[in-house]
């Protein structure tokens, strides 16, 4: 059964195929510490477990700097094994480009316009093992 959690920013679902589907709410600023508590509602929901993210940006304002570099850094990485994230916007492009530009995250990162693209690639580069990873990549 999924299991759904939510924070300041974001809505998190723990689907039954393995995969955390992250929702990104429409707020004014993204900060570290809502990065934070993000990585950590993961960790809680993957209970220790490494998975692939689904994680939806469409709803994105701003993003902190600090923010940005927290998500690419080692405690999203003992969370999330890749993560596919959706963009429908040239200000989401922007974004996304720039994670995998300058913070350079310890995982395989990809942008999509759709979900279904992105859960294919996921399943392409092996960050699924039928539907589910048990964290020993």
């Amino acid at each position: 059964m999924a299991r759904t959690l939510e924070t300041r920013t974001e809505t998190l679902t723990l689907g039954d195929d393995g995969v955390m589907f992250c929702t990104v709410k429409p707020t004014a600023e993204h900060t570290l510490s809502d990065a934070v508590e993000n990585v950590r509602a993961s960790a809680e929901l993957t209970r220790g477990r490494r998975v692939p993210m689904i994680l939806d940006t469409r709803g994105t304002q701003q993003i902190s700097r600090e923010a940005r570099i927290y998500y690419t850094g080692p405690e999203n990485a003992k969370v999330i094994n890749a993560c596919a994230m959706l963009i429908s916007s040239s200000a989401g492009k922007i974004l996304g480009n720039f994670l995998m530009r300058v913070n350079h995250p310890p995982f395989p990162f990809r942008l999509f316009s759709d979900e279904a693209s992105a859960r294919v690639w996921l399943k392409e580069i092996g960050a699924t093992r039928s539907g589910h990873d048990e964290g020993s990549r």
